[in-house]
C-alpha cells in the first residue's frame, strides 16, 4: 500500500493526504464540511457511511459499483437509524448490544425490531436517549461529525499544503507499467 501511495503521491495529479489514526471517512468528511459551501463536491465510494454528508448542500456521491449516484432522501434520518441500528461491517454493534458482541462467541447483537425503532425514536425526542451508554459509543463511531478536532486540524493543514503534480509524468508511468488500457483515458487523470 505504501508503494502505491507513493506512486499517487509524485506521478498523479491528485492531492495524497495520509494522516495518522485517522480513516479515509474522516478526511473525506473533514473536506466536505470545509469546502462544501464553495465548491460542489462528488465523493466516488459505494460506501453508505457517506449518505450522511449529503445534509449539507453541494455534496454528491457516485457509486462506481451499481455506476449511479447514490441519492440519500432524508440524510438526517439516515444518520439516526445507522447510529441506532450500528454498522457491523465497520465493528459498531446496535445500540442495544454490548461492546464485545462480534468478537465473544457466546453474545449475539439484540434484535432491532420496527416496535424498537420507535421506542427509540421517542427516547431520542424526550431526551433520555443520551442516557444509553451505547447511544454515545455508537454516535462518535458512526458520526462523522465526531471527528476530533486534533485529528481535522492535521487533514486541514495537509490537504491545504499538498501541492497537486501536474500530469507531465502519467504517459512515462504508463508505459513503463504496460498500462495500454488507461493510455486513451490518459486526458481523464
Amino acid at each position: 500500500m505504501d508503494n502505491i501511495r507513493e506512486e499517487v503521491k509524485t506521478i498523479f495529479p491528485y492531492k495524497n493526504i495520509k494522516v495518522d489514526k485517522t480513516e479515509a471517512d474522516d478526511i473525506i468528511a473533514v473536506i466536505c464540511k470545509h469546502y462544501h459551501t464553495t465548491e460542489k463536491i462528488v465523493i466516488i465510494s459505494s460506501d453508505k457511511d457517506f449518505q450522511q454528508l449529503q445534509l449539507m448542500p453541494n455534496i454528491k456521491q457516485y457509486s462506481p459499483l451499481k455506476k449511479t449516484f447514490l441519492e440519500c432522501d432524508n440524510p438526517k434520518n439516515f444518520l439516526l437509524e445507522h447510529v441506532l441500528r450500528g454498522d457491523s461491517s465497520d465493528g459498531v454493534p446496535n445500540i442495544l448490544s454490548d461492546d464485545d458482541v462480534f468478537i465473544n462467541e457466546d453474545k449475539r447483537q439484540k434484535r432491532i425490531t420496527k416496535n424498537v425503532i420507535t421506542s427509540l425514536h421517542e427516547e431520542l425526542q424526550s431526551g433520555t436517549i443520551h442516557e444509553r451508554p451505547n447511544w454515545e459509543r455508537n454516535k462518535t463511531l458512526i458520526d462523522l461529525s465526531y471527528i476530533p478536532v486534533e485529528y481535522e486540524d492535521e487533514i486541514l493543514e495537509q490537504y491545504n499544503t499538498e501541492e497537486i503534480k501536474g500530469r507531465k509524468n502519467l504517459l512515462n508511468y504508463f508505459i513503463d507499467k504496460k498500462l495500454k488500457n488507461l493510455m486513451e483515458y490518459i486526458g481523464d487523470f
